[in-house]
């Protein structure tokens, strides 16, 4: 399978991302689902944003769609672009598919100038108050910015 954004689009059918071998996140969880139901494995879709905690430069933070399966009385998350487990996932919805649980609908035209996003891992001991104080100050590390003219992450 291929990732590329150009291959992406809305009418892609699970179908046609096993038949092309190509397609971006969203295309690549709808195969994964589908797959999954087939054995009678119950799948939800996700998408949300996925950190840059603990992944390289090619890995760097971005929105993002996943599968999830339940299994064993609990929900687990598989990423079949990354194929790797990640930590720091934002979930934003949840749905049978995209169409289901669009993680943006715009209405007439829009145009994204900036986009910023940090992402920090956070010590699972740290008091509420002091994980309340921590949100409250910007990270020391720089952001992932969007750049408008080109679509890609500056690092």
């Amino acid at each position: 399978m291929l990732f590329d954004y150009r291959f992406g689009r809305p009418t892609k059918t699970a179908h046609d991302v096993f038949r092309e071998r190509t397609g971006v996140c969203r295309d690549f969880a709808h195969l994964f689902i589908a797959l999954c139901r087939a054995m009678n494995i119950p799948a939800r879709y996700a998408s949300g944003y996925l950190s840059d905690i603990g992944a390289t430069a090619e890995g760097a933070g971005d929105f993002c769609a996943w599968s999830e399966v339940f299994l064993e009385g609990r929900w687990y998350p598989f990423d079949a672009r990354h194929n790797t487990p990640r930590i720091g996932r934002v979930v934003m919805v949840h749905g049978r598919d995209a169409a289901d649980a669009a993680m943006m609908t715009g209405f007439g035209e829009y145009l994204l100038t900036r986009l910023k996003v940090w992402t920090d891992e956070v010590d699972d001991f740290l008091s509420e108050h002091a994980l309340t104080d921590s949100l409250k100050t910007r990270p020391l590390s720089e952001a992932l910015v969007l750049d408008q003219s080109s679509g890609r992450l500056i690092l």
